[in-house]
């Protein structure tokens, strides 16, 4: 949160007095907010550097004495320690653990969504557990916060894949994932509506069920959709959410083929 970026700057200026240092916060707000709200928290760091190195490029820019180089170090080492921008440092091991579990959820989920309208027991009940336990395997990450989530992002193994999930819109593939990104809150109808159109059709009540059932789903999915923006603690359930209704749809379409 961007409230921890400050704090940890509040920290790095505390040998400045208090009207200083207020001065100076006051003026990294409004940009802090600015860059985190166009890159996104996750990469806030990359963009200003540590709360500490953007304190001391601050207050130089106006004027201010640097602090004495053991309180400096002493507040980069306490940063450290936290975390680039919250109270502690993302564990690569439980970002690693998601990423399998995101992979497996993935995976169970988009198998479950293809074997589910044939009532093949034999398969839905292994490729469930499969989802299931890829979804379990998140929680420590989960546990830990947002940013623990938004570690995995930097993993040297996706390290590839940045630019499909940070298209740059300056060329034109970049702009056609732009494009597809933008097209997530209809997604997020599909995916509420086509799972309750299969319940209709398991249960015999057709389109009127499927009208019923299709509008809360419709309101929960977008509230999880909208929400997994913000708090990607969410992104686990929605991932094993999206992928089953992704194997649904391609269940439907190799029908109607």
């Amino acid at each position: 949160m961007t409230t921890d970026f400050l704090a940890r700057m509040r920290t790095a200026l505390g040998d400045l007095p208090s009207e200083q240092c207020a001065s100076l916060l006051a003026e990294a707000n409004a940009e802090v907010a600015q860059v985190a709200a166009e890159v996104g928290l996750a990469r806030l760091v990359d963009r200003l550097g540590t709360p500490e190195s953007y304190a001391r490029k601050l207050r130089a820019s106006l004027g201010y004495t640097e602090p004495p180089p053991k309180l400096a170090a002493e507040t980069e080492v306490i940063g450290q320690r936290r975390g680039p921008a919250g109270p502690r440092a993302p564990s690569t091991g439980a970002a690693r653990l998601l990423l399998v579990g995101l992979t497996a959820a993935t995976l169970g989920g988009v198998l479950l969504g293809l074997v589910f309208r044939t009532n093949a027991i034999g398969l839905t009940v292994p490729l469930l557990a499969l989802t299931v336990l890829g979804v379990a395997a998140c929680v420590p990450a989960v546990v830990r916060g947002s940013e623990e989530v938004r570690a995995a992002a930097r993993l040297p193994e996706l390290s590839g894949l940045l630019p499909y999930l940070e298209p740059d819109e300056s060329n034109w593939f970049g702009l056609v994932l732009g494009y597809v990104y933008s097209l997530q809150p209809a997604w997020w109808l599909v995916r509420a509506v086509v799972p309750m159109a299969v319940l209709a059709e398991f249960t015999g009540h057709g389109g009127l069920l499927a009208l019923l059932a299709g509008i809360p789903a419709s309101v929960v999915s977008i509230a999880l959709g909208r929400g997994a923006k913000s708090d990607r603690r969410l992104l686990p359930p929605v991932v094993a959410f999206n992928a089953f209704a992704a194997g649904l749809v391609l269940s439907l379409i190799r029908v109607a083929g």
